[in-house]
C-alpha cells in the first residue's frame, strides 16, 4: 500500500495496518474481502480475511491522551485559514470534480473532498496535477515467437 512515488522512506518504517475501509464484498468461499480504497493507492483491493484487523475505534473516556486533536487554525488578517496538505484523489461527482484534500497537521480521518472550483489557486493542486502529467512508463513487448521443433 505504501509504495508511491511521492513516497521516500522506506517500507519497514511505515505502520502494518492503514486506515479502516469498508468491506464492500465478502467471499466466504475464499475468506477473501473486497475493501473500498482510494484510488491513488493503485492496488487490487481484494485481500485475504488473514491480512484484516478489525478496527477498534478510540475510547476517549479510556485513553484521553490519544485522542488526535487537529491542529489550530493560522491566523491571517484577524481570519482564521487552514492549509491544504497535498491532494490524495479526484473524482465525478454530479459531474463536476473533487479532489480529496489532506489538511496540514491532521491524518486521513479530517481529508475531505472539496470541488475544483474552490482549489483554484492551491498549491497543493498544482502538484497533483503534476505528478498525473507524468504518468508511469509502461513497455508493451511483442509477442513471442513459436518455435518450430520439428518432429521425430
Amino acid at each position: 500500500m505504501y509504495d508511491h512515488p511521492t513516497t521516500t522512506r522506506a517500507a519497514k518504517f511505515f505502520p502494518h495496518f492503514d486506515s479502516p475501509y469498508t468491506i464492500t464484498h465478502a467471499n466466504e468461499k475464499n475468506s477473501t474481502v473486497t475493501l473500498e480504497l482510494p484510488g491513488h493507492l493503485g492496488i487490487f483491493p481484494v485481500f485475504h480475511t488473514s491480512k484484516l484487523r478489525p478496527f477498534h475505534p478510540n475510547d476517549n473516556a479510556l485513553f484521553p491522551l490519544h485522542t488526535k486533536q487537529p491542529p489550530s487554525p493560522i491566523t491571517i488578517d484577524g481570519h482564521p485559514k487552514h492549509f491544504i496538505d497535498k491532494i490524495i484523489d479526484k473524482r465525478k461527482w454530479h459531474g463536476r470534480t473533487q479532489y480529496l484534500t489532506r489538511w496540514q497537521g491532521e491524518g486521513p480521518e479530517g481529508d475531505l473532498w472539496l470541488p475544483a472550483s474552490e482549489l483554484e489557486a492551491c498549491a497543493a493542486l498544482d502538484c497533483w496535477l503534476a505528478q498525473q502529467a507524468h504518468p508511469k512508463l509502461t513497455i508493451t513487448l511483442p509477442p513471442a515467437k513459436q518455435m518450430d521443433w520439428g518432429g521425430v
